[in-house]
């Protein structure tokens, strides 16, 4: 849920709104859990300035219980990057970043329509240490329209230069009718992108953890943890989904704010929340989603866990699909878990349909 901002207090206007919401929610919730993660992300959140992500921070501490732990990550571009602001923003206890390179050549940065420069994604990231941040994601995206092999392997060498704690490689993907679309490499050099970045970041010390994802020992994402455990999370802003489990719920119950930016800003100052959507799930559609995520990190699901959570046994409650898929080669089990092989890992999409 993107929008550009045409004017500077549309900002502020915001910051309001969600002022006030994390108000609401920290009323709903805050004698029931407390907060070990926060991820400003979404856009351009670097954007806002150091004092208006300074009372965000302040709200999200006074309506909550904040674990003096707390993981607090940020995504941001490279263009918005500044040494101040980084300096700020660690000052206030934001101790990991996540920035938005996708590729270090100006040619297929102009494809995706970033108006960030190469130069401007590693001055970013020096900023961004020298502000004494240690803890840094980099994005990298493959699969581009006439992006070659060496093309891919030069970005991700450019960023294992720089040495992140973390980093993230997605495959393009666009609809049939996205003018991108004719210009994307075949399925067999993608794949090649994919099968080579897998094999080389390990030799780097970055453990393949999820599919997309690569940590040095210690520096996984927790906030990202918890959407692939099916854990507890809740979103703030406009377009922000949420899932949210109790007593009452205990499978539990995905919430969604509207998308339109005024609709959202008129209806948390009318009634504190701005929700478009409420669905409370079923055993069957937990299960389903605890499958499709849990299978996306790569030492995938334990037996044992699937069963203490839903009362049953996986293979009671998905024997079928769980066989066919190991019968392709694209499941593997041991004494304790189910995960992807790595032709699974290939082929995600395909092994997740058969647990919709």
């Amino acid at each position: 849920n993107v929008r550009q901002l045409r004017r500077k207090d549309d900002l502020e206007r915001y910051l309001e709104a969600l002022l006030k919401e994390i108000a609401y929610y920290g009323k709903q919730y805050a004698d029931q859990r407390s907060v070990d993660t926060i991820y400003l992300g979404g856009g351009t959140p670097s954007l806002f300035s150091a004092e208006q992500i300074q009372r965000l921070l302040r709200a999200v501490h006074h309506a909550f219980e904040v674990s003096p732990a707390v993981e607090i990550s940020m995504e941001a571009n490279p263009n918005s990057i500044t040494f101040s602001k980084m300096k700020a923003f660690k000052g206030m206890g934001m101790n990991r970043l996540s920035i938005g390179v996708q590729s270090f050549q100006s040619r297929h940065l102009k494809t995706l329509e970033r108006i960030h420069s190469p130069l401007q994604a590693v001055d970013g990231f020096w900023a961004a240490r020298k502000a004494g941040f240690e803890q840094i994601n980099l994005d990298l995206i493959f699969g581009l329209p006439n992006q070659s092999l060496e093309a891919f392997q030069a970005d991700v060498e450019m960023a294992v230069g720089l040495n992140p704690e973390h980093l993230s490689t997605y495959h393009l993907t666009v609809g049939p009718r996205n003018p991108l679309s004719p210009y994307l490499p075949d399925e067999g050099l993608s794949t090649e992108m994919y099968l080579w970045v897998a094999r080389v970041l390990p030799r780097y010390g970055y453990e393949h953890y999820e599919v997309s994802a690569f940590a040095k020992p210690g520096a996984q994402c927790q906030h990202h943890l918890k959407y692939w455990g099916l854990k507890d999370f809740l979103g703030l802003g406009a377009g922000a989904y949420s899932r949210l489990t109790d007593l009452r719920r205990p499978w539990g119950l995905h919430l969604k704010n509207v998308d339109r930016l005024e609709t959202y800003c008129c209806r948390i100052h009318q009634q504190g929340e701005a929700l478009e959507e409420q669905e409370p799930l079923t055993r069957k559609v937990a299960q389903k989603d605890f499958l499709i995520a849990g299978l996306r990190l790569l030492k995938g699901i334990a037996w044992a866990e699937f069963e203490a959570r839903f009362q049953e046994s996986l293979m009671i409650s998905y024997g079928n699909e769980v066989r066919s898929l190991m019968a392709q080669g694209l499941l593997d089990s041991t004494a304790k878990m189910l995960k992807l092989t790595p032709r699974g890992l290939l082929y995600l999409n395909k092994v997740l349909v058969e647990f919709m």
